[in-house]
């Protein structure tokens, strides 16, 4: 009998620890989805946001979720080590585009025209740029 009181005791405070956590995540979401959608055109869901614990977990379910067979990724060069190892790991095929010192580490767009085919899943544009330390510009992004 104790051990039927003890486990009945400890289903109730899981589900209450349960209900609690579940609350307060779906706080957080909705929290930050009316953040983001401040500057937007339009609003965003809890459903729209996805939170991880950093960029580097953020960095591998992105490139899972894009990864399939034959599919290839645009990476900056100098770029972030992380992606490279990431995009390698997914069965990613990793094509480099250079960011050019003398234009203010601007993208190379023609590179990227010539690299990009029907294959590619995504371009890595990091912005400010790591670790050269540039931001690029309104008008470099719109093309």
């Amino acid at each position: 009998l104790p051990t039927v009181r003890c486990n009945s005791i400890f289903l109730v405070y899981f589900f209450f620890f349960f209900f609690f956590v579940l609350n307060l995540l779906l706080s957080i979401y909705r929290a930050v989805s009316e953040y983001l959608s401040k500057d937007l055109p339009y609003k965003l869901s809890h459903d729209d946001v996805f939170l991880t614990v950093g960029c580097a977990q953020a960095i591998e379910v992105v490139l899972h979720v894009l990864s399939r067979p034959g599919a290839n990724i645009l990476l900056p060069r100098p770029g972030f080590p992380l992606y490279e190892a990431r995009t390698t790991l997914c069965g990613l095929e990793g094509r480099h585009f250079d960011l050019l010192p003398d234009q203010h580490w601007e993208i190379d767009l023609e590179a990227v025209e010539s690299l990009a085919d029907e294959n590619t899943v995504a371009m890595v544009i990091i912005n400010p740029v790591n670790p050269c330390g540039n931001v690029f510009s309104r008008e470099h992004l719109e093309k």
